[in-house]
């Protein structure tokens, strides 16, 4: 079973998204000119993305052993888990996930690894979804 705070990173990060989405943040009068970027319903589909990437991480890491072939493992799932967010994305015009996100992502499946006992220099070869100019990679 997956650590209660690792559920509730992806709950917060949801969440965060979604009040992007819906503008909960403005006030009335930012309201006039502002344009939602997405439906926040896009984002139920990636919150079961991360649910069943994180309903998978028990079973990844119950064989896992901690050298560089049980890396190559993580980077393997970590590499699918990037390869169906960016699809996700793509069907959404790339206005749901952006480098800032991507960043959040990172930050989270690094806390799960290290939790598993990763090797460090590993979690910093995690791939990310944008390159250095923030245009969207291919993952696989």
């Amino acid at each position: 079973m997956i650590p209660e705070n690792f559920t509730a990173m992806v709950d917060d990060f949801i969440a965060t998204l979604r009040t992007f989405a819906s503008g909960d943040y403005l006030r009335d009068e930012d309201r006039e000119f502002w344009d939602q970027p997405y439906n926040p319903d896009v984002l139920n589909e990636l919150d079961e993305i991360f649910r069943n990437y994180l309903s998978e991480v028990p079973t990844i890491a119950s064989s896992l052993n901690t050298d560089e072939a049980g890396a190559q493992t993580v980077l393997t799932s970590i590499r699918e888990l990037y390869h169906r967010i960016s699809a996700f994305n793509a069907t959404h015009a790339y206005a749901v996930i952006e480098p800032e996100e991507d960043a959040e992502i990172n930050d989270i499946l690094r806390c799960i690894w290290r939790h598993y006992g990763v090797i460090p220099a590993m979690l910093e070869s995690i791939p990310h979804l944008f390159d250095d100019d923030n245009d969207p990679v291919n993952i696989l």
